[in-house]
């Protein structure tokens, strides 16, 4: 059998070495997330037009488009891109779907700081003007 004392000294010692696995030493500074920001974007699409909308994200993180309301119901298309302007004048789509409809969505995910776009045009299906609703979440 162990004496006492011994015993009350590996005891200690297992609880000090327990209390020091246990403290957190990690004195990294934490990163935080960049904010989410929504943008609502609203107009009337043509038969035979094409709308752009440039935004602009603060830095890296997921980008997404959603085709929130289209009125009357109709099929089109709609891209998420880079803006080549800078405002709503060009877009170069990196994703885009040429048959959408009320609730599609679009998503990709912005590297740093930049302006991207999003357009929604006629790709043949429209037989009168269709009011939009856009919306658009990003950091």
């Amino acid at each position: 059998m162990i004496p006492s004392r011994i015993a009350s000294l590996l005891l200690a010692a297992t609880l000090a070495v327990s209390f020091a696995a246990c403290g957190d030493d990690d004195n990294s500074t934490p990163t935080s997330p960049t904010p989410s920001v929504t943008e609502v974007f609203t107009g009337t699409l043509t038969v035979n037009g094409g709308v752009t909308h440039a935004f602009r994200v603060s830095g890296s993180g997921p980008v997404k488009v959603t085709i929130t309301s289209l009125t009357p119901a109709a099929r089109l298309g709609f891209s998420l891109g880079n803006s080549t302007s800078g405002s709503n004048t060009g877009c170069s789509a990196v994703v885009s779907n040429d048959f959408a409809l009320a609730g599609d969505s679009l998503s990709g995910t912005a590297s740093a700081a930049v302006t991207l776009c999003t357009r929604i045009y006629d790709t043949g299906y429209l037989g009168e003007s269709v009011a939009y609703e856009l919306t658009v979440t990003h950091p």
